[in-house]
């Protein structure tokens, strides 16, 4: 049986430790394994430290997060209504060479099963990112080359 829910909710620094345990506490109420919970929480906090530093430029505005749930899998949408990006901005698979392309995103890639970043968001508004995650196992084994930096740019 899937179940859903939609989080609606003003984005600052303050809301973003709340909002991860809330996630956490679906992943837990769902039988997911510890490790996961707390893999589906690291990512989380970066993509809302993500959006609240350049969608909203470090001020607060509107977030929303799609969850569903659905046997041993967890689906986010993670929603901002921030400024419009300029670039086409992927989630990398593999670590990038310089520190100053940011981690973060790289970090969640490496947490969750699926990660993207969709631009626009359906809605022609902002950046969603869309996350998956197994519920029951951490992630697959790392291959040998995934954290060996990227070359790209």
């Amino acid at each position: 049986m899937t179940r859903r829910w939609k989080l609606e909710f003003e984005l600052d620094p303050s809301t973003i430790a709340q909002v991860r345990r809330l996630i956490g506490h679906v992943v837990e109420d769902e039988g997911g394994a510890p490790e996961v919970e707390g893999e589906v929480e690291v990512a989380v906090g970066e993509i809302l430290r993500n959006a609240h530093r350049h969608a909203y430029h470090g001020r607060p505005g509107p977030l929303e997060i799609e969850i569903s749930t659905d046997h041993n899998r967890l689906e986010l949408l993670i929603h901002d209504h921030g400024a419009p990006l300029t670039d086409v901005p992927t989630i990398p698979r593999s670590r990038p060479a310089r520190v100053s392309q940011g981690l973060g995103p790289y970090m969640v890639g490496r947490l969750m099963d699926e990660a993207e970043i969709i631009h626009p968001a359906k809605d022609g508004r902002g950046t969603a990112v869309r996350l998956v995650k197994n519920l029951r196992a951490s992630a697959s084994p790392e291959d040998d080359n995934a954290d060996k930096p990227s070359d790209a740019n």
